[in-house]
């Protein structure tokens, strides 16, 4: 399956502590977002090492088959990370995106939305904020959706808690955009008038290959929670 799919991030000071990675399979695509708890060396080393393990984890074991997969797999990372000795804590989000369905896991307060037409949905609304991974007592929570045309957005806090959401559908939603362009235009849209940034923010975008998709589906998504 051809998918679009890009990255934005940009740390607010020096050292951010926000990491991402997209992983292609045929099958699909396994995207992980890390947001380091605490802003100290150990926060980076957590969200760092949550994506390490996902990437060592998915090349040895292969693609996951389901929402549980995803659980299973932050489950060892919390441990992995507890047990490192000198990382601190980090939230984490693990979405594989497969033909017309996504299915993932999620603990601490990145999140991830689907955009449809008409339609916005916090995938990660039930969510276990804390403990966070690296406690060795996650409680990493599945959820599942159909694509339906819509567009995928994965993210840490830096986004969420300062995008306005009537923005972010606009710029999802606008004709011919690819995902680099809305991952850009994204983490703009969180800027200060002076260009600063409140926080790090990291974007995934996501979404079939604009070379197969027409205009982002309008169907609902069984089971999710609509955000606003």
């Amino acid at each position: 399956m051809l998918l679009d799919t890009a990255i934005a991030s940009e740390a607010a000071n020096k050292c951010g502590d926000d990491r991402s990675i997209i992983m292609a399979f045929p099958q699909g695509s396994v995207i992980v977002v890390a947001d380091g708890a605490g802003g100290s060396a150990g926060a980076t080393d957590a969200s760092t090492l949550l994506v390490d393990f996902a990437r060592s984890h998915i090349n040895e074991n292969g693609f996951p088959e389901t929402d549980l997969d995803c659980c299973a797999l932050l489950h060892r990372a919390d441990l992995a990370i507890r047990d490192d000795g000198q990382a601190g804590e980090t939230t984490g989000v693990v979405v594989a995106v497969i033909p017309d369905a996504l299915f993932g896991a999620s603990v601490g307060d990145s999140g991830a939305w689907l955009i449809l037409a008409q339609e916005t949905y916090d995938l990660t609304g039930a969510q276990s904020r804390k403990p966070l991974l690296g406690t060795g007592e996650s409680m990493p929570e599945p959820f599942n959706a159909e694509l339906d045309g819509g567009v995928l957005i994965v993210a840490t806090d830096g986004l969420w808690n300062y995008v306005n959401q009537d923005i972010l559908c606009v710029l999802v939603r606008t004709p011919g955009a690819s995902s680099t362009e809305i991952a850009a235009q994204l983490v703009a849209s969180v800027r200060l008038s002076i260009g600063s940034l409140q926080d790090d923010v990291c974007v995934v975008v996501c979404r079939r290959s604009l070379d197969q998709e027409g205009p982002i589906g309008n169907a609902g998504v069984a089971g999710m929670r609509p955000k606003g």
